[in-house]
């Protein structure tokens, strides 16, 4: 089963914007997986554009696009 990792840290964010990303016209996904034998994680990061709306729609996007991933990753 495939991890989310968090990114505490700002080196770990500036590590995976050179990564793979995904781009829309409302906002960007950055992503990095690890599949090894040890530890399978997925770190996951989304950005919004600020024509969405405010900091409390933004957030609330972000939140409802983390579980969906949440809830995909858990059906594979």
């Amino acid at each position: 089963m495939i991890k989310f990792r968090s990114l505490n840290q700002s080196k770990d964010f500036v590590r995976i914007l050179k990564k793979k990303r995904l781009h829309t016209k409302y906002f960007t996904i950055y992503f990095e997986k690890n599949l090894s034998k040890l530890n399978q994680y997925l770190n996951i990061s989304f950005v919004m554009k600020k024509n969405i709306g405010n900091a409390v729609l933004r957030n609330k996007v972000k939140r409802k696009l983390k579980s969906a991933v949440q809830k995909i990753a858990r059906e594979n």
